[in-house]
């Protein structure tokens, strides 16, 4: 039997966002200034801008603006701090 991995939808040219709030390693709500370059979800989301980044798995939008999220789905989980880059990267 084949298992087949999920598929998530790209956004066209990969827009970027940031993070408005720290993020604690164990933290599993994000806030971003813009999340509309999530595309529909659930979907991929990257963190950072290097070999450091963290894949995140971006699964719903909450009612007070924040975002439910799963993470470390590629990379190490880790702190982030305001400001730093988010966006709906093509990953692994």
């Amino acid at each position: 039997m084949v298992n087949l991995n999920k598929m998530y939808d790209g956004v066209v040219n990969s827009p970027e966002t940031y993070l408005t709030q720290n993020l604690a390693a164990d933290a599993t709500i994000i806030y971003v200034a813009d999340g509309s370059v999530f595309g529909s979800l659930p979907n991929l989301a990257v963190i950072g801008t290097d070999q450091t980044a963290e894949t995140i798995l971006v699964e719903k939008k909450r009612s007070d603006g924040g975002y439910n999220v799963k993470r470390s789905i590629e990379g190490n989980g880790g702190s982030w701090t305001r400001t730093t880059p988010v966006a709906r990267n093509f990953t692994n």
